[in-house]
C-alpha cells in the first residue's frame, strides 16, 4: 500500500528525506521534466493500435454495467489477487494491450513504476503489473480525467509504494479518440519521483 512521506516520519523512515518535513504536494514535485516525459509516454501509447482496440472493446462490453455489477467484478478481482487460478486477472494481464504497457515500462528504465489503462467506466484494460483492484472508476485517477479534453492531467500526491520500495507520483490523463476527441478511457503513469 502507499504511504505519504509524512506517514513515514513516525517510523523513522523519512529521516533520510529531511527535505520533506511536511507532506509533499504533487504540484511541488511535478516539474517540466515530468510533464515532458508524460507527454512522450502519451504519444507512445497513442501510437499503439492494440491499446485503442482493447479500449474500444472493453468500453463497449462494460457500457451497460450497473454499479453493482462493476462492484461484483471488482470483488472477484480482489479475491483472485491471492489465488493461483485468476481468470479475470489473466484475461487482462495476458492480453496483448498489457504486453504493450509492460514493454513501455521496460524501456522506461526505472522512470515509470506502473501503467494502468482504464476504459470508460474505469475498469482495467491494460496493466503493467497486477493491481489490487479492477475498478479505478471510483478513484481520482479516473474520475478527474475521463471525459476531460486531451491534454488534461490529474497529478496525485507523492507516495511511497511498498511493492516497488520507491516514492512515486501518479499522473493520469484522458484517452480520447484522436480524430474526434471522444472519450474512451484514461491512463495512469506511476513515475519514480527520484528519477526526475
Amino acid at each position: 500500500m502507499f504511504k505519504t512521506l509524512s506517514q513515514l516520519a513516525p517510523l523513522g523512515l523519512a529521516s533520510a528525506f529531511s527535505i520533506f518535513a511536511a507532506p509533499v504536494a504533487a504540484n511541488d514535485v511535478f516539474n517540466g521534466n515530468m510533464a515532458a516525459y508524460v507527454a512522450h509516454l502519451q504519444s507512445k501509447l497513442a501510437d499503439e493500435p492494440e491499446i485503442w482496440r482493447a479500449l474500444r472493446l472493453s468500453s463497449a462490453a462494460h457500457a451497460g454495467l450497473s454499479e453493482d455489477e462493476i462492484l461484483a467484478l471488482d470483488e472477484t478481482w480482489r479475491q483472485e489477487v491471492a489465488q493461483s487460478d485468476r481468470p479475470l486477472i489473466s484475461g487482462i494481464y495476458d492480453h496483448a494491450a498489457s504486453q504493450v504497457v509492460r514493454d513501455m515500462l521496460e524501456t522506461a528504465k526505472g522512470r515509470v513504476t506502473e501503467i494502468i489503462v482504464m476504459d470508460a467506466v474505469g475498469l482495467n484494460v491494460a496493466i503493467s503489473a497486477v493491481t489490487s483492484d479492477f475498478w479505478q472508476g471510483d478513484e481520482a485517477k479516473h474520475a478527474q480525467t475521463f471525459g476531460r479534453p486531451s491534454g488534461a492531467l490529474h497529478i496525485g500526491e507523492v507516495a511511497f509504494d511498498d511493492s516497488t520500495q520507491r516514492f512515486q507520483i501518479q499522473v493520469s490523463a484522458p484517452l480520447n479518440e484522436p480524430a474526434t476527441d471522444t472519450p474512451v478511457g484514461a491512463v495512469t503513469f506511476g513515475l519514480n519521483a527520484d528519477m526526475f
